[in-house]
């Protein structure tokens, strides 16, 4: 009992050293990126509207990187302290056509077609529905931005016996076979350096798990390399009441 004890311990202990360094690193990266340009900006370019505009969006762009990793450490921080949660029943689909509507500006920026096949029966799945919303506005929005401009993100559901898969599918750049068992780990990437330049935080998709877990729901990836990715999401549909006879 006493070295299955130490050796947990040893397991915790190494988890926390990771996520210490990782949350470390993740913030040194805009940080260093904000004093550099702060630096360049004194040193020639007050006096230089076009360079100051510049510099000052680069600045601009670095902290709402960090503004996305706070926010997005302090949900993943609450989601783990989470246990049991209340499951009602809901229709999933104007949820979903809600988050739609929010990132459709941003995929007709980019000249993505953004599409929806979503199950027309109004059928009612267990779960949150604000956690619900959380796992679609976070694979819908790990979609777009991983798909090159003129590209396609399609999001569509079907049921599957006694479930309703939820899928979010784009013509991105893929992932790797050997890539996929870690996808959904905090801080992640497949492309460190594209996922930082198109305002990736790495928890993205962790949270997505999570959320998940939480409401019983199951979460997996299909991927090719170069042809682009689908991230589903499996929920149980809710026992509809008999009608009375």
């Amino acid at each position: 009992i006493v070295l299955r004890d130490i050796t947990q311990y040893k397991r915790l202990e190494k988890i926390r050293t990771d996520f210490v360094a990782n949350v470390s690193h993740e913030f040194k990266t805009p940080l260093a990126a904000i004093q550099g340009y702060s630096e360049t900006l004194l040193d020639w370019g007050l006096g230089e509207p076009n360079i100051s505009r510049k510099y000052v969006e680069k600045i601009i762009k670095q902290s709402q990187q960090l503004e996305n990793l706070v926010s997005d450490l302090l949900q993943l921080a609450k989601i783990e302290r989470l246990q049991n949660i209340k499951l009602i029943a809901f229709d999933p689909n104007p949820i979903i056509m809600d988050v739609i509507n929010e990132y459709s500006q941003i995929a007709r920026s980019k000249n993505i077609n953004l599409t929806t096949g979503l199950n027309s029966d109004h059928a009612q799945i267990l779960g949150d529905p604000e956690m619900f919303r959380s796992i679609m506005a976070n694979l819908i929005d790990n979609a777009i931005k991983y798909t090159h401009n003129g590209g396609k993100v399609r999001v569509y559901s079907q049921i599957n016996g006694n479930h309703e898969v939820f899928s979010v599918e784009d013509t991105g750049s893929g992932i790797p076979q050997k890539e996929q068992g870690r996808i959904f780990e905090r801080f992640y990437r497949v492309d460190k350096a594209r996922s930082r330049s198109i305002g990736g935080t790495g928890l993205g998709l962790s949270i997505v798990k999570n959320l998940s877990e939480l409401q019983n729901a199951q979460v997996w990836v299909r991927s090719q390399e170069n042809e682009g990715s689908c991230f589903s999401v499996k929920f149980r549909l809710a026992d509809l009441p008999k009608m009375a006879k």
